[in-house]
């Protein structure tokens, strides 16, 4: 055994000693300990193995103790945050035993939304709750401890009235992994208690010109509630509610564009535009309109093709997916001028690119433009940039 696992058993120890300690001459020496523990584990817990190995040891038995017993807000809020670090961090073997034995964890998960008001605390509960949502092993118990109106209603009485920044983010990315995860039951719940007009009304507060709480991390999740709604009304998943076709008209494409192409909300970049594409690509006369205003935002068109020639890094690929996306359905709708432009600012971009990058940036909009049926003199202007394969 190594010394660090050793250190985790003798952290460990003290959890499964002190979690349910009564004694009140003793519980202020009990919370520290435990505080300093939890933590210690909280550390360790961002690796795999380590998340794995305290899964194995149970942690999860001494750290429901301590939600189901009076501590302080501060310990309650560290266990929760070890509990959402294991259950993000762990394999996919050890995630169905999180659970395992401690079967009330998600309902006492839930009941902490309900009771506590601590921002710190429903920070790292709503974390927990978004981390066990995204793995299958734990999703099934977790929704159904979650989908219920009154918890619901908690929830997005948070994303209302908060004014904690950080618990606002996790909320917003809790509702749109219960809308992308389970558009069938939490999510048609949540458009029927008004999830479409909370996420308009974030957007709003957060992206308007004007705006004294402008979150890119908000605006983000707040933009994929949205598009995973659009998308669920397009499969027949989710029920139509509060006419998202004609909204989409006006204020969620509208709040999309604010985003595309700001400084201040590059966070949110990759989500609006996956958002727009997906609005233009289901809706011609909305493409039509909204394309006719992404054009002429200065260096949108410039921009798009960057990310998708040029990816900064691994993790720009789904802003590359998106920025590809949406220059297909701009191109169905785009003047030949508008394409000349796109295809003169691909041209110089591609011809520092590396290979793999300018393929797949130039193919996609022979593809875009093949689509459109562009006349011969523009279709061979663009196929002047594919690079030879």
């Amino acid at each position: 055994m190594s010394d660090e696992e050793e250190a985790v058993l003798r952290k460990l120890l003290v959890l499964f000693e002190r979690a349910d300690e009564a004694d009140n001459s003793s519980k202020e020496a009990a919370e520290a300990e435990l505080e300093d523990a939890c933590c210690f584990l909280w550390d360790v817990s961002c690796r795999t193995e380590m998340a794995d190995f305290l899964v194995a040891k149970n942690v999860a038995s001494p750290l429901l103790s301590i939600l189901l017993s009076r501590h302080t807000d501060r310990l309650v809020e560290v266990a929760l945050g070890l509990l959402a670090n294991i259950v993000s961090t762990c394999s996919a073997q050890s995630a169905a035993a999180v659970f395992a034995g401690n079967t009330q964890l998600p309902s006492v998960v839930c009941a902490v939304l309900l009771t506590d008001a601590d921002p710190p605390t429903l920070t790292e509960t709503t974390r927990l709750l978004t981390a066990c949502v995204q793995v299958d092993e734990l999703r099934p118990q977790l929704l159904r401890a979650i989908n219920q109106r009154l918890v619901l209603e908690t929830l997005l009485f948070i994303v209302d009235n908060s004014l904690h920044q950080p618990l606002v983010v996790e909320a917003t990315r809790l509702l749109a992994s219960l809308v992308f995860f389970d558009a069938t039951g939490t999510g048609n719940l949540l458009l029927e208690m008004g999830l479409l007009d909370r996420a308009l009304s974030l957007l709003d507060r957060h992206t308007s010109p004007d705006s004294t709480e402008s979150n890119p991390a908000v605006v983000r999740n707040a933009l994929s509630v949205l598009e995973y709604v659009h998308a669920a009304l397009d499969t027949g998943d989710a029920a139509a509610c509060g006419g998202f076709a004609e909204r989409a008209a006006t204020g969620v494409a509208d709040a999309a564009l604010r985003t595309v192409g700001e400084p201040a909300l590059e966070e949110a970049h990759a989500a609006a535009v996956a958002l727009l594409a997906s609005l233009l690509t289901a809706c011609v006369p909305l493409a039509t309109a909204q394309a006719r205003q992404v054009f002429c935002k200065a260096g949108i068109v410039q921009m798009l093709v960057r990310d998708v020639v040029e990816p900064e890094a691994d993790e720009a690929c789904d802003a590359a997916d998106a920025a590809w996306a949406l220059l297909e359905a701009l191109a169905a709708v785009a003047s030949p001028a508008q394409l000349r432009e796109a295809v003169a600012h691909a041209r110089a971009l591609a011809a520092a690119a590396h290979g793999d990058a300018a393929v797949r940036a130039t193919s996609a909009l022979v593809a875009a433009c093949e689509a459109a049926r562009m006349d011969a003199a523009d279709f061979a202007l663009l196929r002047a940039v594919k690079p030879a394969v």
